[in-house]
Parts: structure tokens; sequence; C-alpha cells
């Protein structure tokens, strides 16, 4: 595919050359192009992103998805005739199996135009389309609407598409982010209060507390308890399930706070977990450190994510059996929260009472080597360890960012340390 397509731009080239015609050129990714798409002409995959961006086709793509949504939420709905002599009749299964299938082969083309391509990920989630509001509602309405079994099989698997797809779209894309900071007004019954969330009444809600709210719905089924294993198929499945979400959830609400941080960390620091009593910043922070039960005492004595420690001690000999899992949640949530934590220069807005109110909920060590701050360094550190031990080289793109935060964190637990000692 690659050798057809540099013959065929050379070809089209020349026949630039002899029209004068610069707009095919910039289209065929020939003549006068940028560095970043002389690397896409390179990459098939990233080449075809970018043709079906430049051919003006991808909201279309956008558009038949949140339209499929829609169908999805309708065919779950009783349909009533008015006639008060008639039952309403049940949903059609065949109908929605159906839609699901169509809109899994839309969520999949997406995931793949998203792919190291932010101008195509850019068009894919224009407001005009719908498909960002359109995941959005189909989780809240699945998950936190009346009368429908959120655990039956087709509803979950339909709210994790949509859940990956978001994931997808909201990475390093502020147009996607917005839409998850922006308000809805839909009545559904989320276990959260916003009332200083930047929500103007019980009637509106975001993105963001929809996700919030998925993941405290996720997490509160299986606080800190370690993956293990089941003989029966369908624990192992929901036990997926549940680790899919959770991490999915992580890095939607990761992404918003990276791209649009003073109305995330705003909307985050004010949302308040009924059940529990408090707000979503300390019940966030305690729920992550839960995750962390099978090795917090190696963190402690410092031995876990230390920078003497080999790949194979860090993933193999401090971490027991099936608890690779709740690393990897623990990497992610810390990460999240490290970005709520650190300050961010485009933003004037200070996130000193988010920083107070996650260090009052981490471990504590008298000697100050482990706890606190340090707790979160030495398990992001463990996390970087494990994921380059498991997939390699690949790990980069994941593990660069969090090396970033890590420094953050060390300068930013120097200023606290400091802070104690006056």
């Amino acid at each position: 595919g690659k050798d057809s397509s540099s013959g065929d731009g050379a070809d089209d080239a020349e026949m630039d050359d002899d029209d004068g015609d610069s707009d095919d050129d910039d289209f065929l990714g020939d003549g006068n192009q940028n560095q970043d798409d002389d690397v896409s002409s390179k990459n098939p995959i990233l080449f075809a992103n970018e043709m079906l961006r430049k051919s003006g086709s991808l909201p279309d793509y956008s558009r038949a998805y949140a339209s499929t949504l829609s169908a999805i939420l309708l065919a779950y709905k009783p349909h009533d005739d008015g006639d008060q002599r008639r039952v309403a009749s049940a949903p059609c299964h065949r109908c929605i199996a159906y839609l699901q299938k169509r809109a899994s082969s839309l969520s999949g083309i997406i995931d793949s135009l998203c792919c190291l391509s932010p101008k195509a990920s850019i068009a894919l989630s224009c407001p005009e389309s719908y498909l960002v509001p359109g995941l959005l509602k189909v989780i809240a309405d699945l998950s936190f609407g009346n009368n429908l079994d959120a655990a039956s099989p087709s509803i979950r698997d339909e709210i994790l598409t949509s859940l990956k797809t978001l994931t997808s779209l909201t990475h390093e894309n502020s147009v996607a982010c917005e839409q998850l900071v922006r308000p809805y007004k839909w009545d559904n019954s989320l276990p959260i209060s916003t009332e200083n969330a930047m929500v103007a009444s019980d009637q509106t809600t975001t993105g963001v507390c929809i996700i919030f709210s998925y993941l405290l719905k996720v997490a509160s089924t299986k606080q800190g308890k370690a993956s293990t294993r089941h003989d029966d198929d369908r624990d192992k499945s929901s036990e997926r399930y549940s680790y899919d979400t959770t991490i999915f959830c992580l890095n939607i609400l990761t992404n918003v706070v990276e791209m649009v941080p003073h109305s995330a960390k705003h909307m985050i620091e004010h949302v308040a977990v009924n059940d529990e009593g408090m707000n979503a910043i300390p019940w966030l922070t305690r729920w992550v450190v839960s995750t962390t039960s099978g090795f917090r005492k190696s963190i402690m004595k410092g031995s876990f994510g230390s920078q003497g420690e080999t790949e194979e001690s860090a993933s193999g000999d401090e971490l027991k059996a099936g608890e690779e899992g709740n690393l990897v949640t623990a990497g992610n949530g810390f990460v999240l929260l490290a970005y709520l934590m650190l300050e961010d220069e485009s933003s004037s807005c200070s996130s000193s009472s988010i920083r107070d109110a996650v260090i009052k909920e981490l471990p504590v060590d008298e000697s100050g080597a482990s706890g606190g701050i340090q707790y979160m360094i030495k398990t992001l550190k463990a996390f970087c360890n494990f994921y380059h031990y498991s997939v390699g080289d690949l790990s980069v793109a994941v593990i660069a960012p969090v090396v970033k935060l890590i420094a953050g964190l060390q300068k930013l637990d120097v200023v606290e340390q400091r802070k104690a000692w006056l």
C-alpha cells in the first residue's frame, strides 16, 4: 500500500507541475507540505486518515454514528401509540442488535481515524455533528435511566463502546473536551450533587458529571478489591467490564482536565458524592489509594517504584498475581489527580485547594520518604516500569507524559516539605 501510494503521488506531482494546480498538490500529499504532512504520507494509516479529512467526509461519519445512537435510545424506550387499552410494547431486541452492530462498526472506524491524527479527531467531534453529546446521552440514559437493566449485556456493550469512542475523541482535542464541560438539559438521576459545579439546576448536567458518576457507580461496586480469577465466565466478563470502563472513565476525565483545566477542575472540585457525604476530590483520592492496598507496604517501605529497581522486580517480585489491574488503575487514577493538582500555565486559577484535599487523603509516612506526594510518585514510577515491562518500546507514548507529571510532582513535593518546615 505504501509503495503504490508513493508511486501514484509521484505521477500526480508531475501532472500538477504541468498545470500549476497547488490545491491538488496539497490534497494529494505532495508538493509544498509541512513536516506533519510528510510524516502522514509515509504512514499508510495516517495518510488515509488525512485524505479522508481533506475530502470533507469525516462529519458524515460522525452524523451517521450520532443518528445511530439516537435510534438505539429510541429502540430501548417502550412504544406507546396513545391507546390506553393496549400495553406499551417491549423494546425490539432484533432492532437493537442491528443498531448496536452498526454503532460498533462506526466506533471502530472513528477510533482508527483518531489514531495519531489530531486534525481528524477535531473534524469528527465538531459540535454540529452532535456525536460527543450523543455518546454522553447514551451513557447517561442507559446507566441512570428508569426502567432499564443497566447490567444487561447489550446495554453494557453499548456503554463500553461509547466510553471507548469518547476516550479516542477527547485525546488532545479541546473541541471535544469543551463539549464535556458544556451544560445539557437532561433529566438523569445521577449519584452526585452539582449545586456549585457550574451547573444551573438539577435538570442540567455536563459530560464531566456523567463520566464521574459512572466511575463512581463502577468503583463503588468493587472498592479496594484485588482482581481475582474465577471459574465462572460471567464473573470474568463482569470483572473485565468493570476494569475497562474504569480505565476509560479515568482517561476521559484526564483528557478533559488537560485540555480545559479551568472549567474541568472547578467542576470536579465542587461535585459532591451523595452517598459518601464528601466532595469528589477526597472520594477520588481515597478510592485510588484503596486500589493500592495489595502493594501499599512495598510503596511505603520505599522499594516499590524506586529508581534503582529493575523492571522485573517492579512487575514481578513486588506485585502479587492478580494485582496488575489494580496497579494500572492506580496509575491512571494518580495521573488524573496529578493533572488536577498541578498548576496549568494557560489557566489563571489556582489548584491549591485541590492539592490540599488530595494530600490530606494520601497515606502518611513519618520519615517523609514514601508518604504524601511521594506515595503518588512511587506508584507512578512503578506504573511506568510495569507498562514498559509489559509493552516494551511501544509504551513510550504513555510513559513520556507520566514522566513529566512525576517531575512536576517532585517539584511540588519540595514546596510542600518547605511549608512543613516553616
